[in-house]
């Protein structure tokens, strides 16, 4: 089951609702071939993702997405949480000249991925790549809007 929480300080950043969410990690689960076990999207500030980037990962600062993957088997479904930080995700859109929604999509495909157990890296770079362009299409199974 997908659990979605945006929190409201940052809700106005971000580009997408709770069931849109949840409605891509669903399609994104479905372009693969996963199976979704339970996953939890928790849209924070550059404040929550800090203090967790330092907690977990020993690094000071904010990062635009960190994931936690409880299983690394795709096959026996995904499962974890991924703090996605909504002013990391607008900041880095307008960097790199892409439009936020698309950059979000990005991210989140990407942390998908490391929930699945894949690590940065060209194969990881195009599964994200070839995720988003089966969304944006519409090439999934999923009757979610996204």
């Amino acid at each position: 089951m997908v659990h979605i929480n945006i929190l409201p300080h940052v809700r106005p950043l971000f580009p997408f609702s709770s069931c849109e969410l949840k409605a891509l990690v669903e399609n994104a689960a479905y372009v693969f071939g996963w199976t979704l076990g339970d996953i939890e999207v928790l849209v924070v500030s550059d404040k929550e993702v800090a203090e967790k980037n330092l907690e977990f990962m020993g690094l000071p600062g904010p990062t635009n997405v960190l994931s936690f993957p409880l299983d690394m088997d795709p096959e026996a479904g995904v499962n974890g949480s991924m703090l996605l930080s909504a002013h990391a995700v607008q900041r880095e859109a307008l960097l790199f000249g892409q439009k936020l929604r698309d950059y979000c999509l990005r991210m989140l495909m990407h942390s998908l991925l490391h929930l699945a157990g894949y690590e940065h890296g060209p194969a990881m770079e195009e599964m994200t790549e070839q995720g988003i362009q089966e969304i944006l299409r519409g090439s999934y199974g999923s009757s979610s809007d996204a």
